[in-house]
């Protein structure tokens, strides 16, 4: 399957899995939590997130998120540094083929470490 539809569906995937994780667990309205998710789905999130579990991954992730890292976009975002761009691809590569692959379980065992990285990561931008 091409790397670029792979990030595409995985793209949907974790803004979705984000959505309604926040809806389950924060008291918000839609315009709070919108904003919420902001912290979660930027290409510096994904990236820190991935980044911090790459060594977690069997050697076949590995080389999904590599595919997804080396992907070449025909764009990129003007506010946004390359690198982090690559590794964000690179994640939601990997989540995309995790779906495909129907490797659900580990698609949420990952999905909910990535979560939880990225919270930390905003609460430790609130300290």
């Amino acid at each position: 399957m091409p790397v670029a539809a792979l990030a595409w569906l995985g793209d949907a995937y974790w803004e979705f899995y984000v959505r309604d994780r926040l809806l389950r667990t924060v008291a918000a309205s839609a315009h709070r939590l919108s904003y919420c998710a902001t912290g979660y789905v930027s290409a510096v999130a994904q990236a820190a997130a991935l980044r911090a579990i790459e060594d977690t991954l069997t050697p076949e992730e590995q080389t999904v998120a590599r595919r997804g890292r080396n992907h070449r976009p025909s764009s990129l975002p003007r506010n946004v540094n390359p690198i982090d761009y690559a590794q964000a691809t690179a994640m939601e590569v990997l989540l995309g083929y995790l779906h495909v692959d129907g490797r659900q379980k580990r698609l949420a065992e990952l999905s909910d470490l990535l979560f939880r990285i990225c919270e930390q990561q905003i609460e430790d931008k609130d300290i």
